[in-house]
């Protein structure tokens, strides 16, 4: 009779993802929650809108909750929740765009560098090297030079 050798099953994608949320605690947890029902109002909240979110009725102005309108009217005599459900996508675009944005102009500036070796770094990057001695780490290079030995001629 043989003995059964355990043999370790790569996680596929899902599981590792799922691994990772779970190392993130009960914080990270109930952040992804939130982060995901913020996204689902995001997408459907104009489709889940139980009124026209722009219809007024001024003899409704400023009412709180009442009947099926659980968030109450605004000053225009407007649903509030519905409001709320209809604007949650175009609160979501601003800060994608800024995200978006700020990925493009870091990817570019990294290109930029690494493609110039470092030419493209801020000016005052390399302040700290013409401090004088001991302002940078043991075996780290000066500014303008490179980490490569020079090649010899033959």
């Amino acid at each position: 009779m043989s003995a059964a050798i355990p043999v370790a099953v790569p996680a596929g994608r899902r599981g590792r993802a799922v691994a990772l949320l779970r190392a993130t605690g009960p914080a990270g947890i109930a952040s992804a929650v939130v982060i995901a029902i913020a996204t689902f109002v995001a997408l459907f909240g104009a489709f889940l809108a139980p009124y026209d979110p722009n219809l007024p009725n001024l003899s409704l102005a400023w009412v709180g909750p009442a009947g099926g309108h659980l968030l109450g009217f605004d000053f225009q005599g407007r649903d509030v929740l519905s409001r709320l459900l209809a604007g949650a996508a175009t609160s979501m675009l601003g800060p994608l765009a800024v995200v978006v944005g700020s990925m493009i102009a870091g990817t570019v500036l990294a290109v930029t560098s690494a493609w110039r070796r470092g030419a493209a770094a801020p000016s005052g990057a390399c302040s700290a090297s013409r401090a004088g001695p001991g302002s940078r780490p043991p075996g780290a290079p000066s500014c303008g030079r490179s980490r490569r030995s020079p090649r010899r001629s033959r």
